[in-house]
């Protein structure tokens, strides 16, 4: 038993020059004395470092404003358009669609199965493109077209397709 004893201020020692061993507790943060909470926090920022400073808040800039492509921000007749294309054209075939072509250069266009909305232009004399939204997939068809009277002739590739004016 004698041996041991030998042995334990070498091993204490040992402990207190490793830092294993201080002369009095680490101060703790839910102490009830205030000195000790404030050794503390002073003891944890010199142990693990100084938080970092929150960043300064800004004002917010105001939104950027939204511009949707097919919406006219003037009272101005759109460029490229025909008015002798404006108004409703019936299809000839009983499948076949209509079209309702508007002075802002907006048209609808009926089928049997959907109703297609989308714009309108003119490009150049005698060819049309209608470009509109499928399954939210911007799409578009060219056409070229010829008037007489009330008759409206679109040709799109090798199908042509005769329509009259509704009054």
């Amino acid at each position: 038993m004698r041996q041991y004893f030998h042995l334990l201020p070498v091993a204490l020692t040992a402990l207190a020059l490793t830092g294993c061993v201080q002369d009095k507790p680490a101060p703790r943060l839910d102490s009830t004395d205030r000195n000790e909470r404030i050794e503390a926090v002073h003891d944890a920022q010199n142990r693990y470092g100084v938080p970092a400073k929150p960043p300064e808040s800004k004002p917010a800039k105001p939104p950027a404003p939204v511009i949707i492509p097919s919406t006219r921000l003037s009272n101005a007749p759109p460029a490229n358009i025909d008015p002798a294309l404006v108004g409703r054209w019936k299809g000839s075939w009983i499948r076949c669609e209509d079209y309702q072509f508007a002075a802002d250069g907006t048209y609808t266009c009926d089928t049997l199965p959907y109703t297609f909305k989308g714009t309108w232009t003119v490009p150049s004399p005698g060819t049309l493109v209608c470009r509109y939204t499928l399954f939210g997939l911007p799409n578009s068809e060219g056409f070229t077209y010829r008037i007489k009277g009330d008759t409206l002739e679109l040709n799109h590739g090798s199908c042509s397709t005769t329509y009259t004016k509704v009054r």
